[in-house]
């Protein structure tokens, strides 16, 4: 959970007399606000959609994107609520930081560069897992990862085949194959290092990795750990962000 919440820059994690805290950004200060005046309730990405989808040219959502809008009482009266305006714009200022976790990997990997309807998305798993697999798809396309479009078309954007092509080689056991704190990391490692443009990858000196801790604003235990996590997700080598890492951070990039 607090993961997503980092992805989503509700808020952030730092460090902190040698620990890692967790804070409320401005964003997160707005949505907790909101949960209090008007209930607290899952905010979908369909929701949200049903409003962010009429900025585009001769584009509108459909009954069920309407619907669910209504439910999550961002639309009402035929118009945005004061909490669906919230939402809409937030989806347009945060930003994001990649993370997924091994099921949604999973979801992800089933998704063709070419794209697939809905249904065939639910196809591709045991029927027990429809609520789960729904879940995992929303949290995708609120991620940048997906769309899914009017008609039920689940197209991956060019930042999600970015993900789906970095993380294919994760191991079975890893729960979280890539975290935004990670995302850090490798953000921060890629600043102290040299790009090596033929062997795509940035190197990082020993001495440099002490000027990557400072730039990442984490904990050394925290850093310690994630370092481990990306090496075993194939992100970072011992002494490189590898091309699979750097496909991470060209993604980070499309979605902001």
């Amino acid at each position: 959970a607090l993961y997503t919440l980092e992805a989503f820059n509700l808020i952030t994690s730092q460090e902190w007399e040698g620990k890692k805290v967790h804070k409320l950004t401005q964003f997160g200060q707005e949505v907790l606000n909101d949960m209090k005046q008007r209930g607290f309730r899952e905010i979908s990405s369909t929701a949200v959609k049903a409003i962010t989808i009429t900025n585009r040219e001769i584009s509108a959502p459909n009954t069920e994107w309407y619907n669910q809008a209504v439910e999550e009482n961002l639309v009402g009266a035929g118009e945005p609520t004061v909490a669906g305006k919230l939402y809409s714009e937030l989806a347009y200022k945060i930003r994001r930081l990649p993370h997924i976790t091994r099921f949604e990997l999973q979801v992800l990997h089933k998704i063709p560069a070419r794209g697939l309807f809905l249904e065939d998305v639910y196809a591709k798993f045991d029927e027990s897992w429809k609520e789960e697999v729904t879940y995992a798809l929303n949290k995708l396309e609120a991620r940048g990862f997906l769309n899914i479009l009017q008609n039920n078309a689940v197209i991956l954007t060019e930042a999600g085949q970015l993900i789906k092509e970095a993380l294919a080689g994760v191991p079975e056991g890893v729960a979280q194959p890539l975290t935004p704190i990670a995302v850090r990391i490798l953000e921060a490692l890629t600043k102290v290092g040299n790009l090596y443009v033929k062997e795509e990858k940035v190197r990082i000196l020993p001495k440099n990795i002490e000027e990557a801790l400072r730039l990442s604003g984490l904990d050394k235990e925290t850093f310690d750990r994630e370092l481990v996590v990306l090496r075993v997700a194939g992100l970072i080598g011992k002494s490189s962000v590898n091309s699979a890492g750097l496909k991470v951070l060209k993604a980070l990039e499309l979605l902001n």
